[in-house]
């Protein structure tokens, strides 16, 4: 709640001071915590106004940010073909700012709805250039995220071999990272590749 109060404040700072980017920031940061706290009406409604001051500032970051945001209320909804439409978005205006991580983030935020909508494909495709990106930036975050989404699909796809290789390197990096139940989750697909 203390970062409800704060996030509030802030978006009313920002609009005093006519700090259109950092609003949509501060806008989409807050219908995320709203979201998480189980307030998917108010994260909605956050998320749509943040899109529209977004859009006429016209500034792709704050579009890609707010498009995210629309995104994920709608993911949460189970409405995942709405959220990849809005991740797919996200992803072209992305690709304009030419800023490596929120193209990553955008593009690993599209294969997870698509992976949850049963768009295997698109899923694969999407975890595939979130990975190669990732790897250019040396993104552990992203790395070990796209390995372990990749794994899962290779498990379903029947290839064992392969998903054993990217739950290992997901395994590695999550523990560098000190990630407890991320690593958890990777020995749990390391012990169905090893069944496979």
């Amino acid at each position: 709640l203390g970062a409800t109060a704060s996030l509030e404040k802030a978006i009313e700072l920002f609009r005093a001071t006519r700090s259109a980017e950092d609003e949509v920031m501060a806008v989409t940061l807050l219908s995320f915590v709203t979201l998480r706290l189980g307030d998917p009406r108010r994260a909605a409604a956050l998320a749509d106004d943040a899109l529209d001051v977004a859009r006429a500032l016209g500034d792709d970051r704050s579009s890609v940010l707010a498009l995210m945001a629309v995104g994920d209320v709608a993911w949460v909804e189970g409405d995942f073909e709405r959220a990849i439409a809005h991740y797919e978005e996200a992803v072209t205006l992305s690709r304009r700012t030419e800023d490596a991580l929120v193209i990553v983030n955008a593009v690993y935020n599209l294969g997870m709805a698509a992976f949850q909508g049963a768009r295997l494909d698109r899923a694969r495709e999407a975890f595939e250039e979130a990975l190669a990106r990732a790897r250019e930036l040396d993104d552990s975050p992203h790395i070990a995220a796209a390995q372990f989404m990749l794994a899962h699909l290779d498990l379903r796809d029947g290839r064992a071999e392969s998903a054993g290789e990217r739950a290992s390197e997901s395994l590695r990096r999550y523990a560098d990272l000190e990630d407890r139940r991320s690593c958890a989750r990777c020995l749990v697909l390391l012990a169905a590749a090893a069944l496979e």
